[in-house]
This record gives structure tokens, sequence and C-alpha cells, in this order.
């Protein structure tokens, strides 16, 4: 999908009507399953399309390196973390600036354990752990391929949140699922 909106007509591959029509129920069916609930569209939905429009571009572009340098995806994976963590500094930073007050709530709070136990899990579970995964995988998958996959992280969020937490789908949420 990101392909034929960011990139040139020369570099675009061939995409079946069958690609196309996975990608509509894709997205039709996230929407379902986030929409579900009545809340409505928002300006945070529109990040979040946005967000899926980066991640299919970063993932196009990390198969095009990959391709290029298929022993070099552990290289790839540690570029990306690099850019992420500067990012992720350079935010705290300007927010701690316009924040002072909140930074020193902030520093009570990181002497606990459970404050660092947290953020480790965060940045390494759930951060790099995940981006070392799509790397290897895009070596074996397509961007296309690895991007319509992860297009159902939502709906197991949604089976986990009912199982574990009683969590409840309406109706639309349950056909945004299947649809999915």
């Amino acid at each position: 999908f990101t392909e034929r909106f960011l990139l040139p007509k020369s570099e675009l591959k061939a995409r079946s009507s069958m690609s196309w029509g996975s990608v509509l129920l894709a997205v039709v069916g996230v929407g379902l399953l986030e929409l579900g609930g009545g809340a409505g569209f928002s300006w945070g939905d529109c990040f979040g399309l946005l967000q899926a429009v980066f991640f299919g571009l970063g993932f196009i572009l990390n198969e095009r390196a990959i391709k290029k340098n298929p022993r070099d995806s552990l290289a790839l994976t540690g570029i990306q973390l690099g850019v992420v963590a500067l990012a992720s500094m350079v935010w705290a930073c300007v927010d701690v600036i316009s924040h002072f007050d909140s930074w020193m709530n902030l520093s009570m709070r990181l002497t606990s354990g459970g404050a660092i136990l947290i953020l480790l899990y965060t940045g390494l579970v759930t951060t790099a752990l995940t981006v070392v995964f799509e790397t290897l995988a895009l070596s074996h998958l397509s961007a296309s391929e690895l991007t319509l996959l992860l297009c159902s992280e939502p709906l197991w969020a949604a089976i986990f949140s009912q199982f574990l937490l009683g969590e409840s789908l309406g109706p639309l949420g349950y056909l945004g699922g299947a649809s999915i």
C-alpha cells in the first residue's frame, strides 16, 4: 500500500488484486476493531494511520537494505535501535526542559526498582527484541507480507484483553476481527 504512494513508479512491483483486497480488508478490519466501541474518529486515529504508513515505508526500506546486504541484518537492527534511542533521549530532554516539576517527580520514581524494571522491559523486550525479529523476518518475507501480518496486532491485543482483562468487544469489533 505504502509503495504506491511513496516510491517512484520505476520501483513499483506489480501487485495483484488479491493483495489490494487484503490491504482493504485489513484496514477496514482494524478500523472496525479500533472504532467499534463508538468513541468516534479522533486525531489519535489519524496518527495511528500515519504510523501504519511510515511502518510500511520502513519495512520497504529495510527490505531493500537486507536484499543488498543480507548478512548485515543485525547491524541494520542496531542502527534502527540507535536512532530510536537518540530520538527518545531528545524527546525526554525537551520534555524535561518544558516540565521541570515533572522531572523532580520522575527522578523520585526512577529510584524505585519497579520503574527501572518497567523501563528495561519496555526498552529491551517490546522495542529491541521486536525490531530484531521484524528485521530477521524481512530476510524471509516481503515487506508487504510482513506488513499484512503485523496488521493482526490489534486483533491479538483485543483477544488478550478480552481474556486477561475482561474487556468486551461489540459486534463491530467482532466483524473487524473477522475481517483481519
